[in-house]
């Protein structure tokens, strides 16, 4: 230990490289070459700094520490963590929970699954999340009592504060419809939570269309540029995107006039067949057998009425008018193609009616059939078969049914085409919600209530 010396950086030749210097003062560095100035001179001159050794006995006593660590995220990342809203929800339902739980010192019973109000709760935390990092100012600015800056977007909305959520102010206080439809929720645009509740939405409509969508939306939401986000989602569906051809759409005749006169609803109708579909028979080692979708149009509202059949013939398909007409009334018109079906059907219902003198002239079902390689001129009951295959195929895909679940299939793709908006969207919160064919038949839209998937057994590869 007597032989160690102590060198102070600034006179250690060796700190100079370690710690970079310049090839032109390199050149010029006395140190480097020389070393420091004592070094030249005798060993009296050296820096005498002896080490002394340390003795264990003079060690300080180390006591072993714990360093507990906590990594905290922000629920922006959690938000990105997940491609579904319902999962998104139920982790922050889980969440809010244990908070619960550990804050009643864990003498409160609480059940071991989440229940409606943990739900909501996380909805609620999520949604007030998302407006805080987007509408930060608006909210401080409603918090202190006063009114958003003219620059705002949310200006012409009037918002306020309920709940700690932004909702739209309208002028809708008195009328007759829920609250979430006076109030609705604001979402942001481009924002993470707004767009997985547009797809979650689009799924449970059996990926309907943007309008659609949106039209929905709004009885519960006001999401900001709407439109865009709608559009954007349905554009970005692997389902729809698979399922979605390009057609040119060709010039189109005025509409006849049953298309355009005021009548009950049905009173003018037209029928076509689509189809065939596999279903099974529910009984394991059976095969399929195929089933076909009889598809009433109503000429004045768009109305759709869709059927089950098991076979095409003229007693299957009047099985069906007769279904149809116990459940909407009985139509003065029919038009449809000239099918083999429709001509038998005709055939019967004629020998039927015959024995029938009671019935007034009015009660019977004139038939019009479309000259025969005319596809174009049932226009309203093709679009409406390519609306029903729009949702079928994108649930069904290359699943087979049971004639049961594939009934309450197209009940269900009928609640939503029925519910489509006849008109365009409003972007003005004040405007009531658009016009749909369910006005005409039950008073309101009726969108399908839950997944499809807690019908059929997902085995089957339906989502």
């Amino acid at each position: 230990a007597d032989q160690w010396r102590h060198v102070k950086t600034n006179e250690n030749p060796a700190d100079i490289i370690s710690r970079g210097i310049r090839v032109q003062e390199l050149s010029t560095s006395k140190i480097w070459w020389h070393g420091p100035v004592w070094l030249s001179q005798s060993t009296d001159f050296w820096v005498h700094t002896p080490i002394q050794p340390i003795r264990e006995a003079e060690l300080p006593e180390q006591r072993p520490l714990r360093l507990a660590l906590v990594a905290t995220r922000p629920i922006k990342d959690l938000v990105n963590s997940y491609s579904s809203w319902p999962r998104l929800v139920r982790a922050v339902g889980w969440i809010l929970k244990f908070i619960e739980y550990i804050g009643s010192k864990r003498e409160m019973p609480t059940a071991k699954y989440l229940t409606v109000q943990n739900l909501r709760a996380a909805q609620r935390a999520l949604l007030q999340t998302a407006q805080e990092e987007t509408f930060g100012k608006e909210i401080a600015a409603l918090q202190q009592h006063k009114n958003v800056s003219h620059s705002s977007k949310l200006r012409s909305l009037n918002p306020l504060l309920k709940n700690k959520l932004l909702v739209v102010g309208g002028r809708l206080e008195y009328a007759m419809i829920t609250e979430e439809q006076k109030t609705p929720i604001i979402l942001p645009a481009d924002h993470r939570v707004t767009r997985l509740i547009f797809i979650e939405r689009h799924r449970r409509l059996l990926h309907c269309g943007p309008s659609a969508l949106l039209a929905d939306l709004r009885h519960q939401y006001w999401p900001v540029r709407g439109r865009l986000t709608a559009r954007s989602v349905v554009k970005r569906c692997v389902d729809c995107v698979r399922a979605k051809p390009k057609f040119q759409h060709p010039l189109m005749a005025p509409l006849p006039k049953q298309r355009v006169t005021c009548t009950r609803p049905f009173t003018n109708t037209g029928v076509d067949f689509a189809g065939p579909l596999t279903i099974r028979s529910g009984i394991r080692g059976r095969p399929g057998k195929k089933a076909w979708i009889a598809i009433f149009v109503c000429f004045s509202t768009k109305a759709a009425h869709i059927e089950a059949v098991e076979d095409l013939t003229s007693s299957a398909f009047i099985a069906s008018l007769r279904r149809f007409c116990s459940r909407r009334g009985k139509p003065d018109k029919i038009w449809s193609d000239n099918g083999t079906n429709f001509v038998g059907a005709r055939r019967e219902l004629t020998t039927f009616t015959r024995g029938i003198e009671s019935l007034s002239a009015t009660e019977d079902i004139n038939w019009h059939f479309n000259p025969p390689s005319t596809p174009h001129f049932g226009g309203i009951w093709e679009s409406c078969v390519k609306s029903a295959k729009h949702h079928l195929s994108r649930i069904v895909k290359d699943a087979h049914l049971t004639l049961s679940e594939l009934q309450t299939l197209l009940c269900q793709i009928e609640a939503c085409l029925n519910s489509r908006p006849l008109s365009p969207l409003s972007s003005s919160p004040d405007d009531l919600e658009p016009l749909t064919p369910a006005h005409f038949l039950i008073g309101g839209p009726r969108f399908v209530p839950g997944a499809y998937r807690s019908i059929i057994s997902t085995s089957y590869g339906i989502t």
